[in-house]
């Protein structure tokens, strides 16, 4: 069966209540992060394979046979889903769009302290783009990648993002 799968982020949180009500409206089944972590742990293979790794988000390739298998086990006849977090980007293909929101990241770039405190945000800002755009190139065409404009309120950012699923023509 052939699945559309779309990814939506805005890192670093965990979610964001502007991505549940896209998948709402487009009409994909959200997966639960949560429930596939803990159907990991459950997986004895993918359980030794967690504990070999220094940081999961880092060495995801290591894991996305793991991830993906129980993914598969979970979701594997569904025929759309929502998927949160850049990290499936690697875990499963493919993707039909994926949109990343940075608002987060930059707020806390934005913090007000100065001197050395201010310098890992900066750094974070920086690190945190630089390893999506890293894997957004190897995982995803341009063409199926959006990042939204900074500014926008939550409604704008549901509005953005159905554009461009329908643009996809992932959406009527």
């Amino acid at each position: 069966m052939s699945q559309q799968l779309i990814v939506l982020d805005s890192p670093p949180d965990e979610s964001a209540p502007w991505a549940l009500e896209v998948f709402k409206c487009a009409k994909f089944t959200a997966v639960s992060n949560d429930a596939i972590g803990d159907a990991m742990g459950e997986d004895e293979a993918a359980r030794k394979a967690l504990l070999q790794v220094k940081d999961p988000v880092l060495e995801a390739e290591k894991l996305a046979p793991h991830y993906r298998r129980v993914f598969e086990a979970a979701h594997g006849k569904e025929p759309r889903l929502g998927l949160w977090g850049t990290a499936w980007l690697v875990y499963t293909q493919p993707i039909a769009a994926c949109v990343v929101d940075w608002s987060s990241v930059e707020k806390l770039a934005a913090n007000t302290a100065q001197g050395a405190e201010r310098v890992p945000y900066e750094h974070f800002r920086k690190s945190a783009h630089d390893f999506v755009a890293a894997r957004v190139k190897k995982y995803l065409s341009a063409d199926r990648y959006l990042e939204l404009p900074l500014g926008l309120n939550p409604q704008q950012k549901i509005d953005a993002t159905l554009a461009f699923l329908r643009q996809r023509s992932l959406i009527d």
